[in-house]
């Protein structure tokens, strides 16, 4: 917002807005939050809001997935992988449509694995329609750009499942949609069977945190804890009913605001038309969420200081996103379903909101509806079993998206939500927005944001084993976070894609036959979080037995027999001939500063090529009983694990006793032949 109109946006606040706004703090602790307000709207995607926003991973994407032939994942085709005409983003008008009503689109679980089809991204509209690519921008949904501008809007936050909004529902309240069939799952739909596991209310209600669902009579059918039995049986005095069923008021958040009764964990439920759910307009939301939760808070000081809302969203709708999301690897324990992937699902937007995350900063460590989960363990010190351990080792616990030592109680000036409302009513004559024939590709407001950091850190090379024409990429995990990657066949053969699990302190590596399936030339390129992205590209001389140096650098191996795999020419594609190189490119638009590995990163990365020349440390051993992908996690001294997975064969990675573990085990690998 300009200096010049700020005035005048703080003098059509509210008074209550305006107090808060001269309230100042200094820094604080995770232990200082007092409140946790979880507020879960309805069916949009991060594009969809989010895609034109500057500083975020969005439209100017520069690690974008790259499509066969030249062409990338914003060139949707109206045939999907069988061609016809190209469909860029377009924008969502409200000046000349009814576009904030725009229609609600397939959402289900069969609809949004087709468009994901087999990670290969390529079939959003013939799976959602040509309004699959409609976006808004900053003029048409100013409440909701505001919000990002005023505190933290995470850019790699992922819906937990592919399909609509009663199992993303359940995994923010429970953390899992019982893939087993063991209570009542799994999970696929809107039904609601009655359900049996235990919800994470419950156990913050054993453990004696304060809890709430605060609904009006009108929830949408929101509240996934009325689709469990324990629920549905408890009595009308009872605190599970008290608490998690019983309808309230529209100022009932406002009251207990008020009285200093608000308590430790509570999940905001709006009514239908104000849920942001298609066709209902984003401007309701905005009014929902100025006038019942933000409002309220800002109207008392001393409960807005301690306090942290997260705002985000169920799923994606029909919308589309550009940035396909991690997938575990076949055979990946509790997170399949009829042998497809649970998720996770495409991004959506998630708003930080607190005292700790004022300023306008971006987050781009990959979350999902798990992790706030995750934070409320960290805070509360009370657990959920149900989360599985790839997404402990996948998504993060929203810790980082904080400053912590840098308390801002203030509260931004906001858009007039009323206002807002009214424009909205008035546009309700105007036609309906309906998809172009073609649209330009779409621009992304210039600048940069301020970033929180990540514990996101990767050492990738990549080599030829002359002997069976193999090309072989290893990943290393020298940061302090796990990651999901995806490897993509661009060109020379079959478009597809393969996905590896990539532990705190592990690696993985896979090869293509290169040769056999591409008549020697290939073109890779391995997606990972955040935007790192490294390419491997090549021709038929390298595979006919010309060895190339590493990939880092330095001198050739010397082979201990022949047809040893020999590395790579070095990154920057030095090799003479330059046949074969390895690009690298990771996305640093968006931020002030490229970000550098800190001593933490360094270290472990010091470890690892330790470990790898046999200088410390040893290795114990697992069974080999199949195709496997060899993941290795190293010993370091940078601090706690961040996660941690178990393979089939029963031998644990990524943490032991807290603390980076010294393993090797074996995970089944989809083939790459």
């Amino acid at each position: 917002m300009r200096q010049g109109s700020a005035a005048a946006a703080l003098g059509a606040l509210p008074s209550s807005l305006q107090q808060a706004m001269a309230a100042t703090g200094g820094g604080g602790t995770l232990d200082d939050v007092a409140h946790v307000v979880i507020f879960m709207q309805e069916n949009r995607s991060f594009d969809h809001y989010f895609g034109t926003l500057k500083g975020v991973r969005g439209f100017a994407d520069r690690s974008l997935l790259r499509f066969p032939g030249g062409s990338d994942v914003l060139r949707q085709t109206r045939l999907g992988p069988l061609g016809g005409g190209v469909l860029m983003p377009w924008h969502l008008d409200p000046a000349t449509t009814d576009a904030q009503r725009v229609r609600d689109l397939d959402h289900g679980w069969s609809g949004t694995h087709s468009a994901w089809n087999g990670g290969r991204y390529n079939n959003w509209i013939p799976a959602k329609s040509a309004w699959t690519m409609g976006y808004y921008t900053r003029a048409d949904i100013p409440f909701q750009f505001a919000l990002a501008e005023a505190f933290t809007v995470c850019d790699q936050y992922f819906c937990s499942v592919q399909g609509p909004t009663n199992p993303n529902r359940l995994y923010q309240w429970t953390g899992t949609i019982d893939p087993g069939g063991k209570q009542g799952g799994p999970v696929t739909d809107n039904s609601e069977k009655g359900y049996g596991w235990t919800t994470y209310a419950e156990r913050l209600e054993a453990a004696g945190v304060s809890w709430r669902v605060y609904q009006q009579q009108d929830n949408y059918d929101d509240n996934p804890l009325a689709w469990f039995k324990q629920f549905q049986s408890a009595k009308p005095d009872s605190s599970l009913y008290v608490n998690g069923l019983q309808r309230r008021s529209a100022d009932a958040f406002a009251q207990d605001v008020a009285a200093g009764t608000l308590p430790a964990v509570s999940w905001v439920v709006a009514p239908e038309k104000q849920s942001e759910h298609p066709a209902y307009p984003p401007a309701y939301g905005a009014d929902f969420t100025a006038k019942y939760v933000l409002e309220a808070l800002a109207a008392h000081p001393e409960v807005w200081a301690k306090t942290v809302v997260f705002l985000n969203f169920d799923e994606n709708d029909g919308f589309f996103d550009h940035v396909a999301p991690p997938v575990p690897p076949a055979g990946t324990p509790d997170e399949f379903v009829g042998g497809a992937p649970i998720g996770l699902g495409p991004r959506v937007p998630m708003t930080v909101v607190s005292p700790w995350s004022r300023g306008g900063h971006v987050h781009s460590e990959v979350l999902d509806h798990t992790s706030p989960l995750r934070f409320l363990e960290n805070w509360t010190g009370v657990k959920e079993p149900n989360i599985s351990a790839w997404r402990r080792t996948v998504c993060g616990d929203l810790m980082s998206a904080f400053d912590f030592d840098s308390k801002n109680v203030s509260f931004p000036a906001l858009p007039d939500t009323a206002a807002l409302v009214a424009a909205c009513d008035r546009q309700d004559g105007l036609p309906d927005a309906t998809p172009p024939a073609s649209a330009p590709r779409p621009v992304q407001e210039p600048g940069t944001r301020p970033s929180r950091g990540t514990g996101y850190g990767f050492d990738t090379t990549s080599w030829t084993d002359t002997a069976t024409n193999r090309v072989w990429f290893k990943v290393v995990n020298t940061g302090t976070l796990g990651a999901g990657f995806t490897a993509y066949t661009v060109n020379y053969r079959a478009y597809g894609a393969w996905h590896y699990t990539v532990p705190c302190c592990g690696s993985a590596s896979d090869y293509f036959s290169a040769l056999t399936y591409g008549g020697g030339k290939y073109d890779i390129d391995l997606h990972g979080p955040d935007g790192y992205l490294r390419g491997f590209k090549g021709g038929r001389p390298h595979l006919e037995g010309r060895r190339q140096g590493p990939s880092g650098g330095g001198p050739l191996p010397r082979p201990r027999r022949a047809g040893h795999a020999a590395p790579d020419a070095d990154q920057r594609g030095r090799r003479p001939g330059g046949v074969h190189r390895l690009r690298r490119r990771r996305d640093h638009h968006r931020r002030g500063r490229r970000q550098r590995p800190s001593d933490a990163h360094r270290r472990a990365g010091r470890l690892l090529r330790r470990q790898r020349h046999g200088r410390r440390g040893r290795r114990l051993r697992a069974p080999l009983r199949g195709p496997y992908v060899r993941l290795t996690a190293q010993p370091t001294r940078t601090g706690p694990c961040r996660g941690g997975v178990r393979a089939d064969d029963g031998h644990s990675f990524g943490c032991l006793d807290g603390r980076p573990a010294l393993l090797v085990c074996l995970i089944p690998s989809e083939t790459t032949e």
